[in-house]
């Protein structure tokens, strides 16, 4: 005998409501996971994303960096070393104009995905390397008024003073260059004997002995320790000294 109010019709009906509340609880118990998976997903995809951005932007620089060594301060090196001599043997070096890193300057806001290390070397490197390019434009536009014969005099004491000051600046610089490029080498999978791309068969020489100028009675300026270890020149593996 059923129980009074109970029967099969309202347990076939209970049934079913508990059949279909599970069915309910899977599906969003599924859906949830796929939902979690796909973000796991896009997660990855965008970490890949930004390893792959980081990585050409690492290869980007250190194609600016290379190209700047090689045409503003070893070839700048090399023009000082075969002008020294004579006082007044002024050398005729190239300068890159008023924008020279594009690269850098175009990427500035996204140099911060680099670590901490290799984002304050960036950051030293560009501001030293802009110094430099400042020294060679002062002292070709002085230069420019010593070969037009313009208030003689005077060019040729800044233009010798911009020579000194050039002597000085481009072992430092060159040795900054080889540190970097070597962090940018890892970065972007580049082997740093790269010598498809750097002129590792060609001589590089220090700069000889800077001139004398007005700039011998100024107080000397402090300059970064160099470090007692070999540096090389942006992938090569070819010592500087």
């Amino acid at each position: 005998m059923q129980p009074q109010g109970f029967d099969m019709g309202s347990l076939a009906a209970l049934l079913a409501a508990l059949i279909v509340l599970l069915a309910v609880l899977l599906a969003w118990q599924a859906s949830r996971r796929e939902a979690e998976r796909q973000r796991q997903l896009d997660r990855e995809l965008a970490a890949l994303e930004r390893g792959r951005q980081k990585t050409a932007l690492a290869r980007a620089l250190l194609f600016e960096v290379d190209n700047f060594y090689r045409h503003y301060l070893n070839e700048v090196a090399e023009a000082l070393a075969a002008s020294a001599g004579p006082e007044g043997s002024y050398p005729i070096v190239r300068w890159p104009g008023e924008q020279p890193f594009p690269v850098y300057a175009a990427n500035a806001g996204r140099i911060g995905e680099f670590d901490e290390e290799t984002l304050e070397e960036l950051i030293g490197y560009y501001a030293t390397a802009a110094a430099y390019v400042a020294l060679l434009r002062d002292y070709r536009l002085a230069l420019d008024r010593v070969l037009r014969k313009e208030a003689a005099e005077t060019a040729i004491l800044e233009a010798r003073l911009h020579l000194s000051r050039i002597h000085e600046a481009l072992p430092e610089l060159m040795d900054y260059t080889s540190s970097l490029c070597r962090k940018l080498s890892e970065i972007a999978g580049v082997p740093y004997q790269y010598l498809q791309v750097a002129r590792a068969a060609e001589p590089v020489r220090r700069p000889p002995a800077a001139p004398q100028s007005p700039a011998a009675s100024e107080p000397a300026q402090p300059r970064r320790a160099e470090s007692a270890k070999v540096k090389r020149f942006p992938f090569s593996g070819k010592s500087l000294n």
